[in-house]
This record gives C-alpha cells, structure tokens and sequence, in this order.
C-alpha cells in the first residue's frame, strides 16, 4: 500500500491506533480503481458473448420512498431489453445510496437534485408532488384535499432524521417561512414510518407515489401542501470523474425511459416528467426563480406559486 500511494503521490489511508480507514484521495481512487475492475469484467464478458449487446454487472441504487413504484418495472423492462446485463437493484436511504455512489459501490443511483455536488451528475427525469400523509379523519363532511403549509407544519409529526431528503425540504421550507416543524418521532425505516402513521403517532411528509398502496387500502390519506407547494426534482446520477460501462450507459437509459413512461401513462401518482433529455440537473439547466437549491445529500425544492410568509402567517 506505501508503494501504491507512493506512486499515485498521495495517502489513500489514514492510518490510527484503532484501525485503518480511506482518506479523501483515497475514496475517489477507490471509487476509479472498482469502476476499472467492473469494466474489466464487461470487457471480458463481451469476448465470448454471442451477440454484440451490452453485457456485465450493473449496481443501481434505488430510494426506498420510489422503489415501490420503480423498482419492479426497470427490472423487468432491463430483463426484456438488456438480456446480458445484470443489474443489482440496491435499496436505502437516499443519503446512503449517494454515499455509495461517491465511493464507487454504486454504477448509478436514482437521487433527488444535486445541486451543490460537483462530483456527481444526474439526468433530470421527473418531478413528485411531497404531500402530508395521516391517518383518514372522521368523514362528517366534504372531503379534504389540500392543507397549507402552516397547517402541515403544526403538528405533530413524525419524520425520518437529518440528512434524509423529505426531511431536509422539510426543515429548509419551515426555516424560509419562521415555522417550527412540531416533531414528535424521528423514524428512517418506511415501513415503521407509515406504521407510525397508521397508529396514530403523527402525520408524515412523503411523496404520494410512496403511499399509494395505502390510499387504496383506506390506511391513509394524502393532502396536498399548497402555499406553497412542494415539489422535489429526481435524476438518474452517476459519478462525474468515472466513465460508466456500456452496460450501465444503457440502463441509465432505460431507468430514464421507464421512469418517465410511467409518468406519462398515469401509472406514478403525483409525478410530471421534467425537463429535456439533453439537459442534466444542474444549477444552470434552472431557470426559474422558484428553484432553490439545497445541500446534501442534494434535494432540490421547487416552491409553486406566489405564497409568502405573510400569507402563511
């Protein structure tokens, strides 16, 4: 390993009494020296393949608030189109999967906006409305469908931790407007978020897409958050320093296609196909005032509409 860092001219580990671990220069070696070994392999594979198709391993990260509706139709649909690829689906935590990604456990990873993330490129596919989710209140009159952002904000709540996407939206809107979330629970997990939610503990913030499953069943129910609305930005990202194999060119592609097909056929609730396919989400491809950037692990935020703070107080 002193040999290895002597000739790339830098430290790839931090060396302590306790252990070992990946230094910054480091993890971006790591993340080319495992890209290489993957194209290695593809290389290999192409050699004795029959046809001249695409061909070798795909590692795509997935968020676990899209796989639902997701996950299934790009397996499929790369199953049908991409015969010699073998793609493996991960799913996580959206902050995970970008990690993943940076340090090269990853091909590509479905995220929400990067904004603010110079090593990672995404391919702008589609745009989810975030409404509030609660257990159904008692039906005495005219059904609900909206709820402003104030009233949504009140309480109580229960949400994943920091750094998770919705949550960052979440605390990033309630700071622009002087509100205090009224937080009562703190859970990662989707499943024991919406069992949370179900038993009463508190409403939620997700994308409808996330609990569609639950509106049907009547476990549920979704209010869209107007003043202002909320609507983050989802991309198909790869790592912007490391070249990515044919195979995982062609299955960006395809999460791509089937994302926005789905978007077009009505099949994911509460989500428009954005942008162009020539355009990457990047500070420059926003041109509307509306669009403010967040950190990481790069959520976008778009606010719909002229609300301001006087308006929600």
């Amino acid at each position: 390993m002193s040999q290895l860092e002597a000739e790339v001219g830098a430290r790839l580990l931090d060396r302590a009494p306790t252990g070992v671990t990946l230094s910054a220069e480091g993890r971006r070696f790591h993340a080319h020296a495992v890209a290489i070994l993957r194209q290695i392999g593809e290389a290999k594979a192409s050699v004795g393949a029959d046809e001249p198709s695409p061909s070798g391993i795909v590692l795509l990260g997935i968020p676990q608030s899209v796989a639902a509706v997701l996950a299934l139709p790009v397996l499929v649909a790369a199953r049908r189109d991409l015969p010699n690829v073998d793609l493996r689906i991960t799913e996580g935590l959206t902050s995970s999967l970008s990690k993943e990604l940076r340090i090269g456990r990853l091909d590509l990873a479905v995220l929400y906006g990067s904004e603010g993330a110079p090593d990672i490129w995404g391919q702008p596919v589609l745009t989810e409305e975030l409404c509030l989710v609660r257990r159904p209140a008692c039906r005495t009159g005219r059904v609900r469908a909206s709820i402003s952002l104030l009233e949504a904000l009140s309480g109580p709540l229960v949400l994943p931790s920091v750094p998770n996407g919705v949550r960052m939206i979440v605390d990033f809107v309630a700071q622009q407007h002087d509100l205090v979330p009224s937080i009562v629970a703190e859970i990662n997990s989707l499943a024991l978020l919406k069992g949370a939610v179900v038993m009463g503990m508190g409403a939620t913030i997700l994308p409808r897409a996330t609990v569609e499953a639950d509106l049907r069943s009547g476990d549920l129910e979704a209010l869209t958050i107007e003043q202002p609305k909320l609507v983050s930005a989802l991309g198909v990202y790869e790592l912007r320093a490391v070249r990515l194999s044919r195979a995982a060119a062609h299955v960006k592609r395809l999460v791509t296609n089937v994302a926005r097909g789905l978007c077009r056929d009505s099949a994911w609730p509460g989500a428009e196909v954005a942008f162009s396919n020539e355009q990457s989400l990047s500070p420059q491809s926003h041109s509307s005032d509306s669009q403010i950037g967040l950190p990481e692990p790069w959520m976008s935020l778009e606010v719909l509409g002229t609300a301001t703070q006087h308006e929600l107080s």
